[in-house]
């Protein structure tokens, strides 16, 4: 794996619970998250290491509710 390479993973442990846990990181996560995450307060700027929720689609049609 190269300093470029973007990955995610799933970071819940297995079994069931309440919410899953994605971890993305790499050079193009914020490009990828941009593309998928709708903040709910409309803001396209995130902020460094703040939580923020909202919605998660893809090909137009939303999948989920999110933190991102």
């Amino acid at each position: 794996m190269s300093g470029e390479d973007t990955i995610a993973a799933i970071s819940t442990a297995t079994g069931e619970g309440g919410i899953a846990i994605v971890r993305m990181s790499g050079d193009r996560a914020e490009e990828i998250l941009g593309k998928i995450f709708s903040p709910a307060s409309g803001r396209k700027v995130l902020e460094n290491r703040k939580l923020v929720f909202g919605t998660c689609a893809a090909d137009g049609e939303e999948i989920d509710e999110v933190m991102a």
